[in-house]
């Protein structure tokens, strides 16, 4: 019994580790106070009646290039080794010529190794991208249904950056690996004067993902714990 209870145990401890630990879910207005403007503040900046943030971009379009970015930031409990930021991003097939994504800040390199995952929406990029030291790189072309919610993370590893849509790891950078993320910014751009709202839910800072076992392991598992149920029958027999 006792050898029963030890590998159940195991089993528990690789489950994999989703705790939640400061997430805006966007329920009221009381969590907007806690975001301010990033480069251009956004048109539109509220919660919706169904419990999401609503972020709104509308004419006219800056003239600098750098101010046609819109979008919004809050700072964090600067996440290192161990912790992703997230967030639940609706894709509209209504967008054209844009670009909407999660971005993490660090103090650390500059702004060209910001971990970023977006979804582009423009004549020469079609659907997700990651930032990478200075350049986008198309990733998960497997995910590019429209009118669909999808769940975007960043985690910091000891070597790594690694993004996940819908929590499948999609792809790592080791060419720059901040050692904390200091904001989260929810942005937005177009460069052609057109209205559209963006929508986002569930944002914040989570335990990473651990590592989760293979099939094979769980079978092995089920194997070894059916062995020792079948010793246990037997030494209950033979008494």
């Amino acid at each position: 019994m006792k050898k029963f209870l030890l590998c159940l145990a195991v089993c528990m401890l690789l489950i994999p580790n989703m705790a939640n630990a400061s997430v805006f879910t966007f329920d009221d207005d009381s969590e907007l106070s806690a975001w301010y403007p990033d480069r251009t503040a956004p048109d539109q900046f509220e919660t919706t009646p169904d419990g999401r943030l609503a972020i709104g971009i509308a004419p006219p379009v800056p003239d600098q290039v750098f101010y046609q970015t819109k979008g919004s930031k809050t700072d964090i409990d600067t996440p290192a080794t161990g912790k992703m930021i997230i967030g639940d991003l609706f894709v509209d097939a209504d967008w054209y010529d844009m670009r909407a994504g999660l971005w993490g800040t660090s103090s650390v390199g500059g702004v060209t190794g910001w971990p970023i995952i977006s979804w582009h929406n423009l004549t020469d990029s079609y659907g997700f991208h990651v930032w990478d030291l200075n350049h986008w790189v198309a990733v998960a072309q497997n995910y590019t249904e429209q009118d669909a919610w999808y769940s975007l993370g960043m985690a910091i590893t000891d070597s790594t950056i690694d993004y996940y849509i819908n929590n499948s790891l999609v792809y790592s950078s080791s060419l720059f690996v901040p050692t904390t993320i200091d904001e989260i910014i929810l942005n937005t751009k177009t460069s052609t004067p057109q209205e559209y709202t963006v929508l986002w839910d569930n944002v914040g800072v989570v335990d990473a993902p651990t590592p989760t076992p293979e099939p094979s392991t769980f079978l092995l598992l089920g194997v070894g714990l059916a062995g020792l149920l079948g010793v246990g029958r037997k030494k209950f027999t033979n008494k």
